[in-house]
């Protein structure tokens, strides 16, 4: 009877075994003596099964791949005490058991291993890697792809370092402080248009790079890790991720734990830290990690979760079902992973849990597809995944979560690629309909509160949302969107704590420091702005929002040195030569050489400066001509305009362009409305504007900025011990 199993297969044997029988045959017969006795006692140890013996050398499978390879060092290890110049290789896959006959490519593919490691050495593959690339004690180095013999594709292969420390160099890419400034800027509007489309969206999956910053550990928290595909297609890739997010969607409804977010989490996908490390740097006591193995009609789904202070296993469990069935298994862990942590779940919240999604495998599969093409967040992959959603819910009409995905793609189409008010009414239907089929889709909430928010609904906009977070209680990017709603309304010390818990639970995500950041330059306090900028910058040194706002700051307290030193260094990273000549052109205006100053603004199509610089270098007619054509152009827009939160940038340049023209009452009525729509941004940017520096503003436009400034005063009180 033929027996097939999963397991990590080692081979072992001795360098020179051969030649040395030839040579010393009692000095060989000592060393296979003594390997035998090692083998026989470690195997035990570490809980393998000797499966067979060919003279020197020896095949032994466990049913973990860490096992193995602890196994293996600890060979070694007893070996070199010995003098047994050991060689050894490990593969993880299908072992077929016949009788006495032991095949699969494990075993083949093991022996080839072994063949090409050196003597004292342990060579694995990339299918053992991914299973122990994060456990304590194991350092593993890349050696390459290889071809090895009677195996069709080229392997990747790692070796494992034994008895030695395992050293990790770490480079800062970009790590600004108070000291060392890095900069640029943009024209004023250019920024605004900037925040706006980065705050419109902030869906954005980002990289990063090492955070110094580490969040205290909190009770009751946990980090689940991407899950590794063992599957032989490595393009089923998707449908491993699509697992993991599915059961961190399912375990951040518990309001009793913390559970930190997708996009943190995502930050260690294919990652060679340790467990230890990741749970420090996310500030989590538990870890859930597993694997996801597809075959045909069956998948096998591995999960263990992780005490993180002493790395014990406090629960595993191994599930092996049917594609059909895959969808139920979500629920399960989530359930199991509360009941290991003593988390009290309500009754809503595991009605919520058990309620499965779709009972259609085949919808369920296009709708993970679907999710893996959104968020490449490019044109072409957003039309890709809302084809793929679409033929979900024509394959399951009452598939809740594909419509709300689908109102997602909509909804980004406009927030990220410009798309008009007809993608901004579908993003909405679809939305609705979702919560038709189930009131309790969190991700449609939270998409019709960016919907209304774009629309200027903010109240509406912030009863969405919180209607999400009382569904989804970690629900991080809900989270962060009501805390910048809340401070885009004024309302600065309840946006904070919101903002404070975002970032607690997506430590590894710049846009929550971003929106903190975005607060204290509303309130004034820039040094504190820099601050969270810094660290949004030390996760992702490129990141136009932070660099762009960050200069912002420095223009507020016009500091011209550090804003000259680093716009260089800013051009670099973002390649932006608009934002350059902007740069250069405030630096130049400054400086009060306005013909220079000209011809940057010009260079970065800013009409209102170029007006100014022609006014002030005695080119009046020339000057007001533009400044004209501006405001027809934007009176145009004005008139047209889809009745969005970006509003104030139209009305801020009427205000600018009238205040150029001596225009009292026309430039404070604009100065009315810009405030009404831009609040505290506007504020900020228009008491900032350089153009402003060289005139006297109307008494009108002055009362309407002193009275706003003691309302942004009276908020912000005692914003230091919040």
């Amino acid at each position: 009877m033929q027996e097939r199993r999963h397991a990590a297969v080692m081979f072992t044997d001795i360098v020179g075994y051969t030649s040395l029988m030839g040579s010393d045959e009692d000095r060989a017969f000592k060393m296979l003596r003594q390997n035998k006795e090692i083998h026989k006692r470690l195997i035990k140890r570490f809980g393998g099964k000797l499966i067979n013996k060919m003279g020197d050398g020896m095949l032994i499978s466990f049913t973990l791949a860490s096992s193995a390879v602890n196994c293996a060092q600890a060979l070694q290890l007893e070996a070199k005490k010995v003098e047994i110049p050991l060689k050894i290789g490990i593969h993880e896959g299908e072992l077929v058991v016949e009788g006495a006959d032991i095949m699969g490519d494990s075993v083949n593919i093991a022996s080839r291993l072994q063949e090409i490691s050196a003597s004292g050495g342990i060579v694995i593959s990339g299918e053992v890697y991914r299973d122990v690339k994060n456990k304590p004690g194991i350092k593993i180095r890349f050696r390459g792809e290889e071809k090895l013999k009677n195996v069709d594709e080229p392997l990747r292969i790692y070796e494992v370092a034994i008895g030695e420390k395992e050293r990790i160099d770490r480079i800062k890419v970009f790590k600004p402080s108070n000291k060392l400034y890095y900069l640029i800027s943009g024209g004023i509007l250019v920024i605004a248009l900037a925040i706006i489309v980065y705050m419109s969206f902030p869906d954005l999956e980002r990289t990063s790079n090492t955070d110094n910053t580490k969040p205290e550990k909190i009770e009751r928290s946990i980090a689940v890790l991407p899950f590794i595909n063992l599957s032989d297609d490595p393009l089923q890739e998707y449908f491993a991720d699509g697992i993991m997010e599915e059961i961190l969607t399912q375990i951040c409804k518990i309001g009793d734990l913390k559970v930190i977010s997708r996009t943190s989490s995502m930050k260690y996908k294919d990652s060679d830290k340790l467990i230890s490390e990741i749970a420090e740097e996310l500030g989590v006591s538990y870890i859930l990690e597993g694997s996801v193995r597809k075959s045909n009609s069956r998948v096998r789904i591995t999960t263990q979760l992780i005490d993180t202070e002493n790395d014990l296993h406090v629960w595993a469990e191994n599930y092996d079902r049917n594609l059909v069935d895959v969808i139920e298994i979500q629920s399960e862990v989530a359930q199991q992973v509360a009941f290991a942590l003593h988390a009290n779940i309500s009754s809503e919240e595991k009605e919520n849990i058990e309620t499965l999604p779709t009972r259609n495998y085949k919808a369920y599969d296009l709708y993970l597809q679907g999710n893996r093409y959104l968020r490449e967040y490019k044109p072409t992959e957003n039309e890709i995944s809302i084809s793929l959603y679409k033929k979900a819910i024509s394959m399951d009409s009452a598939f809740a979560l594909a419509y709300a995905s689908l109102a997602g793609a909509y909804a980004t189409k406009v927030l990220r690629f410009g798309y008009g008010k007809m993608m901004l009414d579908s993003a909405e239907y679809y939305a609705k309909l979702g919560l038709l089929h189930d009131e309790s889709l969190a991700e449609a909430y939270k998409t019709l509160g960016l919907i209304e928010r774009t629309k200027n609904h903010m109240d509406l906009a912030i009863s969405y949302t919180q209607k999400a977070i009382d569904i989804n209680p970690n629900y991080t990017v809900a989270i962060a969107n009501l805390g910048f709603f809340l401070v885009s309304k004024g309302n600065f010390k309840e946006g904070f704590y919101h903002l404070k818990d975002a970032i607690e639970l997506n430590p590894r995500d710049p846009e929550p420091l971003n929106f903190m950041a975005v607060l204290y330059y509303f309130i004034g306090d820039n040094e504190m702005a820099r601050s969270y900028y810094s660290r949004s910058l030390e996760l992702e040194p490129d990141n136009r929002f932070a660099l762009y706002t960050y200069s912002m700051s420095l223009e507020a307290d016009q500091a011209w040195a550090d804003y000259k030193n680093f716009s260089d260094i800013v051009l670099n990273y973002t390649h932006d030569t608009i934002n350059w000549y902007w740069n250069h052109g405030i630096l130049k205006y400054i400086e009060k050489e306005y013909k220079e100053a000209l011809m940057d603004f010009e260079n970065s199509n800013n009409p209102l400066h170029v007006a100014d610089c022609r006014l002030l270098l005695g080119d009046t007619a020339g000057a007001y001509a533009i400044i004209h054509e501006h405001i027809a152009h934007k009176e145009k827009s004005w008139n047209t305009r889809p009745g969005s939160w970006a509003d104030f940038r139209i009305s801020y340049d009427l205000a600018l362009a009238n205040i150029l023209l001596g225009k009292s009452g026309d430039a404070c009525q604009w100065v009315k409305i810009s405030l009404e729509e831009g609040r505290d941004f506007f504020y900020q940017i228009i008491t900032n504007e350089v153009i402003i520096e060289n005139r006297s503003l109307p008494a009108c436009i002055d009362e309407i900025l002193e009275a706003h400034r003691k309302d942004i005063e009276t908020r912000s009180s005692g914003y230091k011990y919040w």
